[in-house]
């Protein structure tokens, strides 16, 4: 990926931190999640990008997006 210097990987949490979402959509949140989960941090393709999975609060997030893009 020559355009992506980091892509930024938000897993469901669990408990989920989504309110109020549809058990169809909860379903459907939870594949897509595993499906991402193989494609880009078990690198499924072969891509080889570079992946860092946040967890935690949004703050908590911020911090270690913003601790992995300082030089």
């Amino acid at each position: 990926m020559d355009r992506l210097d980091l892509v930024v990987f938000v897993p469901v949490e669990h408990p989920d931190r989504v309110a109020n979402v549809e058990p169809d959509h909860a379903e459907l949140r939870r594949r897509v999640d595993e499906e991402l989960r193989d494609v880009l941090l078990n690198d499924r393709w072969e891509i080889g990008m570079d992946v860092l999975e946040v967890i935690g609060t949004s703050q908590e997030r911020a911090r270690q997006v913003l601790a992995r893009a300082r030089p």
